[in-house]
């Protein structure tokens, strides 16, 4: 008898190229004065380009993190009046990236019914739990969630047997 359900958060629950569309329209808003051309479509493919999915291909990585990967290539490709600084940068991914997460089609609903069903669920994430954390927050579902788990916090990525152990301890 199935008890748990477990779930992945990008291109499962959160949309990923979605919520990049979002971030971005949200990134050229916020830094308007300071762009001299917004083209919300050239600051989705920077991101899309680094961010692949949520899965960056470690050759167009700059830095340890897609954060500051992806501020070091808008710094640079970006024509800005103003410039903006890199930590500011990436510091304004990790506080507003997973806030302007859009959700799967759907997803809500599913949650809804399994946990109405009395179903256990977890979310079991590859990256750092902080932006797990920020993107369950932006779509307003941790309240469905019996366990959430990225690979920062089990010590192990999906799908080395060793995170879904953790989880199942």
């Amino acid at each position: 008898m199935i008890q748990a359900i477990l779930f992945d958060l990008d291109n499962t629950l959160t949309h990923r190229d979605q919520s990049v569309e979002a971030y971005s329209y949200y990134l050229a808003q916020y830094y308007q004065r300071h762009l001299g051309e917004v083209d919300v479509m050239q600051i989705k493919a920077i991101i899309n380009r680094i961010d692949n999915g949520g899965y960056p291909k470690k050759e167009l990585l700059t830095h340890p993190s897609i954060a500051a990967s992806v501020a070091q290539a808008l710094q640079h490709e970006l024509k800005w009046h103003y410039a903006v600084d890199f930590d500011e940068l990436t510091a304004f991914w990790f506080e507003q990236f997973g806030l302007h997460a859009v959700p799967m089609e759907g997803s809500e609903q599913v949650l809804q019914e399994l946990k109405q069903q009395g179903f256990k669920l977890a979310i079991v994430s590859n990256g750092g739990h902080d932006t797990r954390l920020k993107i369950i927050e932006g779509l307003n579902i941790a309240h469905y969630f019996d366990l959430i788990v990225s690979s920062e916090l089990a010590g192990s990525k999906k799908p080395e047997p060793e995170i879904f152990q953790y989880v199942c301890q």
